[in-house]
């Protein structure tokens, strides 16, 4: 079945009453639009469903903003749908949301619809910022979390198995694990082993899933160990959020930097030889135009392990920050240089906690990884890596 079913969002109003639209209702409102949700909450999903309609075009932030004359993505359509303005956030020096009222200057200042991280809008100056250039201020959306009978609908769909989706939607009512009202997050849950028993708590939920995603291969290769496969990992998924990219060229292929996408050579020379092998799993997403995360919080769990392995000692934790503070983007490169050689030379190094990383590292130097829930992910989960 598909991934997606159709969703409501909630707004407040002006007297801060909770009103609600449902996904049907949003291209015919007249304001502009900025849909806001957690990570894995669907914000794709229901950009590429408004996307389809005949009077809308769709890019990503990034594509608009590196586009020399934004007119030739509106075309004919009346509103432009505009996804991922946080990965721009993540890499941008100035920011985000200027950048794409440059360009929606430059094509007229059409309608939008605009999608964002709640933890990467900042309301108050974003808000005004937009209210400069169009005469009304844009309607902030929030994506509501799935409801009980689109879980099971899901679950059901994913497993084939309606007893087994019941029993996976009572385990996690049992627990207070706030979990299944997450698209992503649902989808790991459906991926969990039968033969284990089921996690209690977030961080037991991400290595079961990432230990079943590892040995799901797509090619039939031969499986690498665990400890190696998830370093790999790791290290490539570091690399796309800690430059905001959002994807790794194809091995033959030219990158496009200005497009998000990292060379494969540089994202091989940080993560080791294996990474080719590591994308086959299903740990990765892979399309013609490259591969990334098949799960943002997969992603992101091992990015924060595989730093958590370099942030052992005072001189791995001042190799990171230097790493963090120098700039995360160049159109020449898309890994800094500066990162590279200190990470490379610490790889064999063991670590026996990710606490270091919060308590050594100044705020300046962790306002991007911040940006990209590795910190985050590392107070929640306390992740302890492989030895």
């Amino acid at each position: 079945m598909s991934d997606f079913l159709p969703r409501t969002l909630w707004y407040h109003t002006r007297d801060l009453k909770q009103e609600r639209v449902t996904q049907d209702e949003l291209l015919g409102l007249a304001d502009c639009i900025v849909v806001l949700g957690e990570p894995g909450m669907g914000k794709t999903s229901l950009l590429e469903a408004l996307a389809r309609a005949p009077e809308a075009a769709s890019c990503t932030a990034r594509q608009l903003i590196n586009r020399h004359d934004p007119r030739s993505l509106l075309g004919n359509a009346q509103t432009l749908v505009i996804d991922a303005l946080d990965e721009v956030a993540a890499a941008s020096e100035g920011d985000a949301v200027d950048l794409v009222l440059q360009k929606l200057g430059a094509a007229g200042y059409p309608r939008f619809v605009l999608s964002c991280r709640i933890a990467d809008w900042r309301a108050a100056t974003a808000v005004g910022a937009i209210r400069e250039q169009y005469a009304a201020p844009p309607l902030e959306l929030h994506l509501d979390p799935l409801e009980r009978d689109q879980q099971r609908a899901l679950l059901i769909g994913w497993t084939g198995d309606e007893l087994g989706a019941d029993a996976l939607l009572n385990h996690f009512d049992r627990y207070q694990l706030d979990f299944l009202g997450n698209p992503q997050t649902l989808k790991l849950i459906a991926a969990l082993p039968k033969n284990q028993e089921l996690p209690r708590t977030s961080s037991r939920l991400l290595e079961l899933a990432t230990e079943q995603l590892r040995r799901e291969h797509k090619d039939g290769k031969i499986e690498l160990s665990a400890a190696l496969a998830l370093d790999t990992a790791g290290a490539a998924f570091a690399a796309l959020l800690l430059t905001g990219s959002s994807r790794i060229a194809p091995e033959t292929a030219i990158s496009n930097v200005d497009d998000g996408e990292l060379p494969f050579a540089e994202v091989e020379a940080l993560a080791g030889n294996s990474l080719d092998r590591v994308i086959g799993t299903r740990l990765f997403s892979v399309s013609a135009r490259g591969s990334t995360y098949s799960h943002r919080r997969i992603g992101e769990y091992l990015a924060a392990r595989w730093l958590c392995r370099r942030t052992d000692t005072h001189s791995k934790r001042k190799r990171l920050l230097a790493t963090l503070l120098c700039p995360l983007r160049s159109r020449a490169s898309g890994i800094p240089s500066c990162g590279r050689p200190p990470m490379r030379s610490s790889s064999t190094s063991t670590s026996t906690t990710g606490a270091p990383i919060v308590e050594f590292t100044p705020y300046c130097g962790l306002v991007r990884a911040r940006r990209c829930n590795l910190l985050r992910m590392v107070r929640r989960s306390r992740v302890h890596p492989a030895s």
